[in-house]
């Protein structure tokens, strides 16, 4: 978004050229030296260059007001940029939120799996060193449908 440049780079021209526009037709009018209606001249003369003289005096007035449309206009277009920029960063955040929230469960997920495999395994192992054979039993079937029940990830190599 590029910055506004400063209404006065056209203002202050336009004035100094209306300005000029009315003190030279002021200068013009008065200076002619007419001869049979010179009072009527003088008088329409004056007229004419405080007439232009109120125009400039209008368009000074409206300068201020158009800078501040333009400055209230370019402060709304800016505060409507950011807003839309900021739903998106928050939306880009949300998401980013979501994925690494599934990604901690899968961990969790994948650790409990890992710990489960290491219990069965070190009780399996616990029970085929008893002293007594009959307590190993249950160890040898828990051993042997360990392959198909455990995912080959969880499995000690």
């Amino acid at each position: 978004m590029r910055t506004p440049r400063p209404a006065a780079w056209w203002i202050v021209p336009v004035t100094l050229l209306v300005g000029g526009v009315v003190g030279g037709l002021a200068w013009l009018l008065l200076g002619a030296g007419w001869s049979a209606a010179e009072a009527t001249a003088r008088q329409g003369a004056i007229q004419t260059a405080l007439a232009a003289g109120a125009g400039v005096g209008a368009a000074v007035t409206l300068m201020p007001a158009f800078r501040r449309q333009r400055h209230q206009e370019h402060a709304a277009h800016v505060t409507a940029y950011l807003a839309e920029r900021n739903a998106q960063l928050t939306e880009q955040i949300a998401e980013r939120n979501a994925a690494l929230a599934k990604q901690v469960a899968d961990n969790t997920k994948h650790d409990a799996t890992e710990r489960r495999v290491t219990d069965l395994y070190t009780k399996a192992a616990e029970q085929l060193g008893h002293e007594r054979p009959r307590c190993g039993w249950p160890a040898c079937t828990r051993w042997s449908a360990w392959p198909r029940t455990t995912p080959v990830t969880a499995r000690p190599s």
